[in-house]
């Protein structure tokens, strides 16, 4: 993949973020949670594109996955919500 592509990438979806965030009108909470989660996706994004093998590494089953995706993003989802209020 060309470098030209992954920064048309980021340009397009910092635009798109930029114009939810200043016209459209929503909690700040949402909005900080927003950023993050495309922040996160792009940087998946970037994971499998600099190690494209990365996500045919399987681990145990399938359950461990979820237990492990769950035991990360709980704690996260929990404290967004702790400076939330």
């Amino acid at each position: 993949m060309p470098i030209f592509y992954v920064i048309m990438v980021f340009v397009v979806v910092g635009l798109v973020l930029w114009l939810i965030n200043s016209y459209i009108p929503m909690e700040a909470g949402i909005k900080r949670l927003m950023n993050i989660a495309v922040i996160v996706l792009l940087v998946l994004w970037m994971l499998t594109w600099i190690f494209p093998g990365l996500w045919n590494v399987r681990v145990g089953s399938p359950r461990v996955g979820l237990i492990v995706g769950t035991m990360v993003l709980v704690p996260i989802v929990c404290a967004i919500r702790r400076e939330m209020k």
